[in-house]
């Protein structure tokens, strides 16, 4: 359906968790939001629940942003049988810290911070980055970051990365430095 979430009876932000018989499948989502007839959203994978964040690794979400024009939405979805709590270690891009977000979560439970830089008192900053951990190593998560344009409304989703140990090669599969439209770059 167009709307899964209505279709469903609900309306608001959460978590979803799809079960399938099916040996191959193809899921996807899009948030996307209407206004002065002009449409914003963000596309967002699902995760395998073998794929998601577990409490024994660090994660790193990259990118973000406050003020300005812009803000950051963390969020979390439990994806296991206990209640849940997980930390976001905010740092500018610079790696000076700002301070922590905890976000908490029952089982198959969402929780989301909207602007949570700001709510550290951050002020404008760009390509600051979230260092997240759990204490319990059962734990099992998916959590993400979500970088809103104030303008547009237009989102940018952010997944966790984990953390590299190590050395070795890395693919980065794309980078620009290139002019955009109305004098951005």
């Amino acid at each position: 359906p167009r709307d899964v979430v209505a279709a469903l009876g609900h309306h608001g932000a959460g978590g979803m968790t799809a079960t399938t018989s099916q040996r191959e499948i193809f899921l996807t989502t899009r948030t996307a939001a209407e206004s002065e007839g002009l449409t914003y959203g963000q596309t967002i994978d699902p995760v395998r629940f073998g794929d998601a964040q577990s409490g024994q690794s660090a994660y790193v979400l990259s990118g973000l942003a406050s003020g300005d024009g812009f803000h950051t939405n963390l969020g979390l979805y439990n994806l296991g049988d206990h209640p849940l709590t997980v930390t976001f270690d905010l740092y500018s891009a610079q790696g000076t810290p700002l301070g922590e977000v905890v976000l908490s979560a029952a089982p198959g439970a969402f929780s989301q911070d909207v602007d949570a830089l700001a709510d550290l008192g951050a002020g404008d900053l760009r390509g600051a980055w979230a260092m997240v951990t759990s204490a319990d190593a059962a734990d099992l998560y998916t959590c993400y970051a979500s970088v809103v344009d104030d303008f547009s409304h237009d989102p940018t989703f952010v997944p966790a990365s984990p953390v590299v140990q190590g050395g070795g090669n890395l693919a980065i599969p794309t980078v620009a430095a290139q002019a955009g439209l109305n004098d951005t770059r």
